[in-house]
């Protein structure tokens, strides 16, 4: 019995030495997703203290700290395209983000574990890789779901659609001040009137642009769109988009304040993803402003058309 109990010992000895030297005292994880994000996009956010605070997946514990389900984890600060994080006792790494389209990247994620000079605490730790390799995977996951779609990014959902309405009739003016809600609707029923009396018919809410060209000098666009091409004249001009062209779509609720912004974020938009547009951005106005006083629930579609 005495030999058996030594004979179990040794092999159990030798056994534990084998898997002691046949497993590397630093073991490596890496893993890479691609998110739909543009890549500058995401490393503004990154590199944004303010901002990066809602990117990182899931309970904030305190100004770099983070916990998702049972991974603790701490973030650096980002440089250029890579940020460092701790994961505690499941080793340290970085993660790095690279441009693979102008309307996505790549992150990944690259995490370095060192186990213990400690035969048992080695294979132990070798085996419970495993369940650590899961929970990184697991945290690039949740990282991708906050990116994809950008909204984190903008501030506002943007996406990718279609010209449906090609045809419109629009007008202008000139003004040495922001235009009132009254002054823009007054040129929209003009426009309404005259597409009336040339027998057209309006199929959508009508449109607005406001351009500042200068100090007190206001652009005032808008138009009308209409079902059929109707003929123009010098004061009411008669415009084409191009059917079934690109054009980015958001939604915003708010007053100018709130349009302003959604506005700027679909510029940045477009300058992060490297697009061009072939005509002006516009607002369509889904609520009758002059109907709804109270700014906060006026409700404005934001396009802005650009070449894919």
């Amino acid at each position: 019995m005495k030999r058996v109990v030594v004979l179990l010992i040794v092999l159990l000895i030798v056994l534990t030495g084998i898997l002691y030297f046949g497993i590397s005292s630093t073991q490596s994880f890496s893993k890479s997703v691609v998110v739909a994000c543009s890549n500058e996009g995401a490393l503004r956010v990154l590199l944004n203290e303010r901002m990066s605070k809602k990117a990182w997946p899931d309970e904030k514990l305190n100004d770099s700290t983070y916990q998702l389900k049972d991974l603790k984890y701490c973030i650096g600060a980002s440089l250029i395209n890579t940020t460092p994080l701790n994961f505690f006792e499941h080793g340290n790494g970085e993660l790095l983000i690279e441009q693979t389209t102008p309307d996505s990247s790549r992150f990944t994620l690259l995490v370095t574990q060192r186990l213990s000079l400690n035969p048992l605490k080695r294979v132990t730790g070798f085996f419970a890789m495993k369940q650590t390799n899961e929970r990184l995977t697991d945290f690039l996951t949740a990282l991708k779901q906050n990116f994809d779609g950008e909204e984190l990014v903008y501030g506002i959902g943007i996406k990718m659609s279609h010209v449906t309405d090609s045809a419109m009739i629009s007008t202008k003016k000139v003004m040495n001040h922001y235009p009132s809600v009254t002054e823009v609707y007054e040129m929209i029923d003009a426009i309404r009137t005259y597409i009336k009396e040339k027998g057209g018919e309006e199929t959508s809410a009508p449109m607005l642009n406001v351009y500042e060209e200068g100090k007190n000098q206001y652009l005032v666009m808008v138009a009308v769109p209409t079902k059929t091409p109707v003929a123009g004249n010098e004061t009411f001009l008669q415009k084409r988009m191009l059917a079934n062209g690109f054009i980015l779509v958001s939604e915003v609720t708010g007053g100018d304040a709130s349009i302003k912004k959604g506005e700027a974020s679909m510029q940045q938009f477009v300058m992060d993803h490297h697009k061009s547009s072939p005509a002006i951005p516009f607002q369509m106005l889904l609520t009758d402003r002059r109907a709804v006083t109270d700014t906060s629930k006026w409700k404005t579609r934001l396009y802005y058309p650009v070449m894919y």
